[in-house]
């Protein structure tokens, strides 16, 4: 067994034996604790069990341990009761929550996504008699779960749903959620305003950036796609990114007529209030493509080494998606990953697929 663990598993034990969990009366309400600390995809495709959650226990105590970027975009969501944020180090911020997820008396902690190894035994702590999750995603502590799924090939969300499932959760359909407040929708329309686009001019977004290299298309065929789209439809097309991309942003920017570079100069929740006002969003698989499927924004997303089917839009009745995919297959295997420096898979998507998939998304006729 890894040493940590069996550092984890030492520390589990004192702490049994020093401490007991209060029994809870047998009115009390069920009490959940949802534990999803990574990225902006990981906690939108959580957002469908959130919500089945709160309408098979409407009077039930829920709570969601997240990440920093969980948080903004939960913050508004009505299905939750209380949110706990995850810093870094991870052991501090769980440190300062112990006392209060503690007071909780949480009976039920559904584990949906996590990468901090200290995060499966903390629940044990606070005192959770069950904990669900999926073996075999838990960095070897598998056996810390009173209740754990098979692994197998699904989408996200419905692996999520899985989980809610061993707490007696029925769906409550699979549309992702993001919930705006009324500041949120001000700002996304306070910068329209600003760039006095005629109210009849689509806005198209392009996300050419991604955390993983091999996941970008090349931005040369945004530049292109750019290009195209503003001398067909005269769109006021807007180049969104994180800091780390705004030289790339800037570039893209730089060569399409009256294009704005956005990189790192929007909250995340003005971005998705952005996103919302969109006519389309054109994007690699990375965060603000889940943005524009829980906004149900018309997107076009490019993918090559990822799988759509597990990681893309889901297609589904009762989902809302208006997404096109475009996928093409791998081209090295095994595929590099990370260690990618030329994503070929990526360049096998010309500019026509992207072009003729945003004009059919438009609503456009490309007769």
């Amino acid at each position: 067994m890894n040493i940590k663990n069996c550092l984890v598993d030492g520390l589990l034990f004192l702490h049994g034996c020093l401490r007991s969990r209060k029994a809870l009366p047998e009115n009390q309400r069920e009490r959940f604790l949802i534990v999803s600390t990574t990225g902006l995809g990981d906690t939108l495709w959580a957002t469908p069990a959130i919500r089945a959650l709160r309408m098979r226990f409407p009077q039930s105590y829920i709570a969601v341990l997240t990440s920093g970027i969980g948080h903004q975009i939960l913050e508004h969501n009505p299905h939750i009761d209380e949110i706990f944020t995850v810093g870094d180090p991870a052991v501090y911020s769980l440190f300062r929550h112990y006392g209060s997820l503690k007071k909780r008396n949480i009976d039920t902690a559904l584990i949906f996504h996590t990468s901090q190894r200290p995060i499966l035994p903390f629940c044990k702590m606070i005192g959770a008699k069950e904990i669900m999750g999926t073996e075999g995603l838990n960095k070897g502590l598998d056996h810390l779960l009173t209740h754990r799924l098979p692994r197998c090939r699904q989408h996200e969300i419905l692996r999520r749903l899985n989980i809610a499932s061993s707490a007696d959760v029925q769906g409550a359909g699979l549309q992702m959620e993001f919930f705006l407040s009324p500041d949120d929708e001000a700002a996304a329309a306070e910068l329209i305003e600003r760039w006095n686009i005629p109210p009849f001019l689509p806005i198209v977004g392009l996300h050419p950036g991604a955390k993983d290299k091999y996941k970008q298309w090349h931005p040369e065929g945004f530049i292109a796609l750019g290009h195209r789209l503003y001398e067909t439809t005269g769109c006021h097309i807007v180049i969104t990114g994180n800091s780390e991309e705004k030289p790339l942003v800037d570039k893209i920017a730089a060569s399409i007529p009256h294009a704005i570079p956005l990189a790192g100069r929007l909250p995340l929740r003005t971005s998705a209030a952005l996103i919302k006002k969109m006519a389309l969003m054109v994007s690699n698989d990375t965060g603000p493509m889940h943005v524009a499927f829980a906004m149900h924004t018309p997107t076009v997303v490019l993918f090559g080494p990822t799988d759509p089917a597990l990681c893309g839009p889901l297609t589904s009745s009762g989902t809302g998606s208006r997404a096109t995919v475009l996928a093409k297959p791998r081209t090295c295997t095994p595929c590099l990953g990370k260690k990618c420096r030329d994503p070929f898979c990526m360049l096998q998507i010309s500019v026509d697929d992207v072009y003729h998939s945003a004009l059919r998304s438009l609503s456009l006729s490309t007769e």
